[in-house]
């Protein structure tokens, strides 16, 4: 069940040894299914997080992720972006929309409980 105060991202990753970093910070959980949660958020406020993985062998790729208190959203990085065209040489990125939210000084939580700074 998801407090109504924080929110839950669900981040799907192609190897279970896929380095994930959140506001530029790795993360330590492992697998292809990681949660993290928020600390408390201001209802009614949108905040965007930025994520990013890394991998051996491919391109660093990176998501932007907006969630509000009582929310559970889910990135996977196994599926094409958001907006990206297919072609025969893999995703061309459409030109990204601007963010209206920006992350305030609230950090992020993975599932241990450790803080993500913004």
């Amino acid at each position: 069940m998801i407090s109504a105060q924080r929110a839950i991202v669900d981040i799907v990753v192609p190897d279970a040894n896929t380095d994930l970093f959140i506001q530029d910070q790795k993360m330590t959980p492992v697998g292809t299914v990681r949660s993290f949660y928020s600390p408390d958020l201001e209802q009614g406020k949108v905040f965007t997080y930025t994520l990013k993985i890394k991998r051996n062998g491919a391109a660093d790729e990176t998501r932007t992720v907006q969630v509000q208190s009582g929310t559970r959203v889910t990135v996977d990085f196994t599926q094409p972006k958001p907006g990206a065209l297919q072609s025969p040489e893999g995703n061309i990125e459409n030109k990204p929309r601007p963010v209206d939210s920006r992350p305030d000084t609230n950090p992020i939580k993975d599932g241990s409980g450790s803080s993500i700074p913004k």
